[in-house]
């Protein structure tokens, strides 16, 4: 069946305001499970459902709530916020909010201040059942009664629930679950015989070292070196996710001011190390996320453990410290072996967190890098705009385009991979998309 890009944003987008978001909106959706919120005042849990970044959380009466993401006050995560004392306090500020989303304490007004009844965030309708908590996001007119399924009723020796993630919208989930091919050939465990389809697959793999990428007048050609033969590939489009340093060398007829940009882009070294400790009382830093440290062999160390001492009823035994060298920091302690660098890092962190850290620790790790992380300079600004511009059907994604490392090399990539779909669907719109032949070598 043959559907048009505008057929196709109308069924696949379920934000609100959209067709399909409306549709949804009028029945109670699974949010979360139930074993994800086992315990009275435990960690929040991430919910993101039709577009909407939500937080779920279980409070000391046991009720469930479906709020906002963001604290109303200056759009601090939730996620990170202490459950107590029947609400979700923002631990920006101290902004709580019960199940409801209703403002019930703000500790910088003063007792008689009724500010907080005026503030609220967006809360959800909740109702659990069958090891799943549901919610409606619908008009409140318009809600139907709680979902009351078979297997609700059935005992817990005859359900197992579960979930997974994909990364698509619902419409792929549902084709991928009724396409018969699909099953035969990714879910087939037979991995070494010769003649499943996917055995034949000629498409770069893992230990492929690809040597270049250059455009025809509507497709990308791969070259690429793979079991000691070269090898090249046609595709319509080519997401790029690699250093700017492995982009620049092998997109060799990207517009030139893209090009030039990515032979631009600097990146330095970076060190860091991960210490697993067995401290059983508690300890000044517990409370602290991240702790600044000029003048040692780090920048800064980060208490990874933090997060759940908010929600501990007692003070559990160990702890989890990382620290970070950039730069000159990274310099200094790559000529070392590990052992010497986590020396380095015991001593400076006895300094920082007290004498006896290093008698806690019981695993450390090291990790390093020649090119760790891209620089800022004078005049990386410039570079951006040719960067982030679209020139060609090559697409470009990676931790350089932004300043979030991680975060910015998945949300390019993503953005990059949506922008092959849109101009799949033009090409498709304008009668151009003709098969490809799959390789040669």
């Amino acid at each position: 069946m043959h559907i048009s890009a505008e057929l196709n944003e109308k069924l696949t987008r379920v934000g609100a305001g959209t067709l399909m978001g409306d549709t949804f909106r009028r029945y109670w959706l699974p949010a979360a499970l139930s074993a994800d919120l086992a315990e009275l005042d435990g960690p929040p849990v991430r919910v993101r459902m039709l577009g909407e970044d939500l937080v779920a959380f279980r409070d000391s009466a046991g009720d469930v709530g479906l709020v906002d993401a963001y604290c109303a006050h200056r759009r601090a995560p939730l996620f990170f916020g202490r459950n107590e004392e029947c609400g979700l306090r923002c631990v920006y500020h101290g902004w709580k909010y019960d199940t409801q989303g209703n403002c019930v304490d703000m500790p910088s007004e003063p007792p008689f201040s009724k500010f907080r009844l005026r503030v609220s965030i967006k809360a959800y309708p909740t109702y659990e059942a069958g090891g799943i908590v549901w919610a409606y996001m619908g008009p409140t007119q318009l809600m139907p009664p709680p979902p009351n399924l078979e297997f609700m009723r059935a005992g817990p020796d005859f359900v197992r629930i579960s979930k997974t993630v994909e990364n698509c919208n619902f419409l792929q989930a549902m084709e991928g679950g009724i396409d018969t091919a699909h099953s035969s050939f990714a879910h087939n465990n037979d991995l070494e015989n010769p003649n499943l389809l996917r055995s034949l697959d000629p498409h770069p793999r893992l230990d492929a070292e690809v040597t270049e990428i250059v455009h025809t007048k509507r497709s990308v050609v791969v070259r690429f070196r793979q079991d000691g033969a070269d090898r090249e590939i046609e595709s319509r489009c080519v997401v790029l996710a690699t250093p700017a340093t492995v982009s620049h060398r092998v997109a060799v007829d990207l517009p030139p001011d893209i090009r030039d940009a990515l032979g631009k882009v600097v990146y330095g070294p970076y060190v860091s190390a991960a210490f697993l400790t067995n401290e059983s009382t508690p300890q000044p830093w517990d409370v602290a996320y991240g702790i600044a440290t000029p003048k040692r062999s780090f920048n800064i160390v980060l208490n990874q453990a933090s997060l759940v001492r908010g929600s501990e009823p007692a003070r559990q035994p160990g702890g989890s410290i990382m620290v970070f060298s950039p730069a000159s920091l990274a310099r200094a302690l790559l000529p070392g072996g590990d052992e010497e660098i986590l020396r380095r890092y015991t001593e400076d962190l006895n300094q920082v967190l007290g004498p006896r850290f290093g008698d806690s620790v019981v695993e450390a790790q090291v990790q390093r890098w020649e090119t760790g992380a891209p620089y800022c300079f004078p005049g990386r600004g410039a570079l951006q705009p040719a960067l982030m511009r679209r020139g060609s059907r090559v697409l470009l994604a990676g931790d350089y385009l932004g300043t979030l490392y991680t975060e910015t090399a998945i949300q390019t990539g993503f953005a990059a991979a949506q922008e092959i779909l849109s101009l799949l669907a033009s090409d498709r719109q304008r009668g151009q998309l003709h098969a490809l032949p799959l390789a040669a070598g």
